[in-house]
């Protein structure tokens, strides 16, 4: 789940924040720490170019180990805004959280959009 701005300014990052809950009956270990991919997705036309771009990273967890049973975690990820990204567009932002050592039932997705202004 994620947190994040209406909007955003083309010369600006959105920053959000990562929503990760543990809803199992024991410890979430973060060791080491999980990585997701971050896609960026805006269509384009004869006068705007498109954005379509993905990049993997990963969580800092440093500071936390694990996600004790039934807890909630947050993390900060930013999302750059292309520059050529002109007001009135939609960028959206999608995310995918891969777990190691877990096995993946469904899909670790989130996507929200953002308006340029």
């Amino acid at each position: 789940m994620f947190r994040q701005p209406d909007s955003i300014s083309n010369t600006a990052a959105a920053v959000c924040a990562g929503i990760l809950n543990n809803p199992s009956g024991g410890p979430l270990t973060l060791d080491p720490c999980p990585g997701y991919l971050m896609e960026r997705f805006s269509l384009g036309d004869a006068t705007n170019e498109a954005v379509n771009t993905s990049q993997l990273y990963r969580l800092n967890c440093r500071p936390l180990t694990h996600i004790p049973a039934g807890d909630t975690a947050v993390f900060e990820m930013v999302a750059e805004v292309p520059a050529s990204m002109r007001a009135g567009r939609e960028l959206t932002v999608t995310w995918k959280l891969y777990l190691p050592h877990y096995v993946q039932r469904g899909n670790r997705v989130d996507t929200f959009p953002l308006k340029v202004t």
